[in-house]
């Protein structure tokens, strides 16, 4: 499967990618064949060509970098939308032009970036100029299955493939951009791994040797897969990592502290990477300031090859580095069965760790309620769930993926009132969505539905039902109850299940197509408004499910509030990694504020800075504190993308009087 067709056309490239996003490049003059360059970054198709000019949709994002003999950028600069044009000496260059699809054009030559009068971006040459154009999809998706024996030495040769995902090799890939999605893996007689596969493996001398056991295997395979490492299994000796051409040997301690170790290089190796690249490219970042300090050579670490830049790495007085870093954003923890490495693919989709779930921390009552904290976002792949985890169902991680590559520009919701109580909110809860929602939404109050009704509601197309009322042994309608296995089919992405004793449901319910299913234990509890609330104004405003939920967990009573089953990390409507950013409030006095952000995303190498005057960078998952006055706080909120925390609560951006009269 092609996650993007292109076709030239007379004189327009056309582009569309398996989600649907179109993308069209005018040309003026357009002649093959040409030769084809290559790109550092990974595109799903391309075409070369001699052209006079490109010509793209007004106020296109464009990014311009100049090559180096080894196709990396060594410089580059942003075409902003107060300059009219730019021009470009003869050189090597890779020009990106963000759109619905990222647009990449390479060439050698000279060239001018500028405007028409109808704000048109336009790169064009002053003769025919040979170009490769490049179309990279927004949308990721395994293109690709790995076929290995349902033994441990296939899931080690099922992990040495993944990073196929990502061949660059060079730091960019910490970009969520630069990686595409791992292939699936399945189990068979015997190994098949697909010639595509074979052909984009990188080249690399990284290898590590694990001991002849699932429990080694799960754990490593995210260390692996960014190493682009050789995972082999050895009964002898303890787990070890080499780089025999830079000279370097690794050894780990035996499990379970094996587990932990490869995280922590993992982080380390992964958020050097990322501030190598940051530092390339001209960022603010504060963590920066540490990483000057160091004596490398951080160009050179830059164009360096992964396996010197392990080396590199582990060299480094680190002591010095991990305090600055931020904490790791998402861990599943497993079961270690052989079963669960077909899960691997949909973790390591987001940077994910892999924990044995027997290395969950639990509290001195031996409790897991609140034993994994460290993590933003928490999976559990086993029996016995803590409560502020999700439950990692495959099947939720593969249903997700079909609803993102079957998007559409309008969502739907509907809230389904089976309540029996006079005073349900179904009426607020659908004006939340429609409020708080960042894309376009159709909202529907259903009340009193039977249980025909009510399974038709699943089996139609919905980004989310909301289903309030009561659950005892399924759903209660107004003819009855409706069982969770007489749904013979949900096409709902999200369903709010939100009644007690509703957990029972979920599993059904993803095995029957939905992406992610929410519900309550029964444990005595209703969940208050203003969790309920809080679940829906996070959902509409683009966060992960699971982050919606541990909010209205937060903010829903004194019960367990909502338990998430199938892909936590999926989102209510669209899948381009747009994410809103929690600020904190609180006021100081009548005119100044102290505002605390709170950057939460289910995937690793994002930088991010506050809307404010003087703004500062910092990574993703590090909590900042700053002090504004009204002004700048009204300014602040007015982006769509952020959502407020307050004392007594959740808000939107819409929700300005929350903070009347403060402002």
């Amino acid at each position: 499967m092609d996650l993007v067709e292109l076709s030239v056309v007379g004189t327009t490239i056309r582009g569309v990618d398996v989600s649907g996003n179109e993308v069209e490049v005018d040309l003026f003059g357009w002649d093959q064949p040409a030769p084809e360059a290559e790109f550092e970054r990974p595109v799903d198709a391309t075409v070369s060509g001699r052209t006079r000019q490109l010509v793209f949709p007004p106020w296109t994002h464009t990014w311009i970098s100049e090559l180096g003999d080894d196709e990396i950028p060594i410089e580059g600069q942003k075409f902003t939308n107060d300059q009219e044009s730019i021009s470009l000496d003869r050189g090597r260059y890779n020009v990106l032009f963000d759109l619905d699809m990222r647009v990449f054009v390479n060439f050698e030559g000279s060239a001018t970036v500028h405007r028409d009068s109808a704000n048109r971006t336009i790169l064009s040459f002053e003769h025919p100029t040979a170009v490769t154009v490049g179309l990279q999809s927004m949308t990721k998706y395994p293109t690709e299955t790995v076929t290995v024996p349902r033994t441990t030495a296939g899931v080690a040769t099922a992990i040495s493939a993944l990073s196929v995902s990502h061949p660059s090799g060079g730091v960019t890939v910490t970009s969520p951009m630069s990686r595409r999605h791992p292939p699936r893996v399945e189990f068979g007689d015997e190994t098949a791994i697909p010639e595509s596969v074979r052909e984009s493996a990188p080249d690399t001398s990284v290898a590590i040797r694990v001991p002849d056991s699932i429990e080694s295997l799960l754990p490593v395979a995210p260390l692996a897969y960014y190493l682009d490492a050789e995972v082999t299994i050895d009964e002898r000796g303890s787990p070890i990592l080499r780089a025999p051409d830079v000279d370097l040997t690794h050894e780990f301690e035996p499990m379970p502290t094996f587990q932990f170790e490869v995280a922590d290089l993992l982080r380390r190796v992964f958020l050097l990477d990322t501030l190598v690249k940051f530092e390339h490219e001209g960022a603010g970042l504060s963590e920066l300031d540490v990483l000057r300090s160091l004596p490398p050579d951080f160009d050179r670490v830059y164009r360096a090859d992964i396996d010197e830049r392990l080396r590199t790495y582990l060299s480094l007085p680190y002591e010095r580095l991990e305090p600055v870093l931020p904490p790791w954003h998402y861990c599943a923890y497993v079961a270690p069965t052989v079963r669960n490495a077909r899960l691997l693919p949909y973790v390591l989709a987001h940077m994910g760790q892999v924990m044995l779930s027997d290395a969950a921390p639990r509290s001195s009552e031996g409790a897991r309620d609140r034993d994994t904290e460290s993590f933003p976002f928490v999976g559990w792949a086993d029996d016995d769930p803590p409560t502020n985890a999700f439950r990692a169902r495959r099947q939720g991680f593969e249903n997700a993926l079909e609803y993102g590559v079957s998007a559409e520009d309008t969502a739907r919701a509907v809230v389904v009132d089976n309540s029996s109580d006079s005073g349900s909110q179904a009426d607020r809860l659908s004006d939340i969505l429609r409020t708080c929602s960042t894309k376009s939404l159709e909202v529907s109050v259903a009340s009193d539905l039977s249980t025909a009704e009510l399974r038709d509601r699943f089996a139609a197309s919905a980004n989310l039902l909301h289903y309030v009322g009561e659950y005892d042994d399924g759903f209660v309608c107004a003819d009855g109850t409706l069982a969770p296995d007489e749904i013979p089919e949900s096409n709902v992405r999200i369903v709010f299940a939100d009644a007690n004793g509703s957990v029972e449901a979920c599993d059904l319910l993803v095995q029957r197509g939905s992406a992610a299913v929410v519900g309550r234990y029964d444990d005595g509890e209703t969940l208050d408004t203003a969790g309920r609330e809080a679940f829906l104004k996070l959902l509409g405003g683009g966060a992960a499910v699971e982050q919606a939920a541990q909010y209205a967990r937060r903010y829903g009573g004194s019960g367990t509030g909502p338990i998430v089953v199938g892909d936590g990390l999926t989102p209510f409507a669209t899948m381009d990694g747009i994410y809103p950013i929690g600020y904190e409030i609180e006021p100081i006095d009548g005119h100044q504020f102290k505002v605390t952000g709170h950057p939460v995303l289910p995937d690793g190498g994002f930088l991010w800075s506050p809307d404010i005057s003087d703004p500062a960078q910092k990574l993703v998952g590090t909590t900042l504190e700053f002090i504004v006055h009204a002004s700048e706080l009204q300014r602040l909120l007015a982006n769509e993308q952020t959502f407020l925390i307050l004392d007594d609560g959740v808000y939107s951006p819409h929700e300005t009087s929350a903070l009347y009269p403060l402002t």
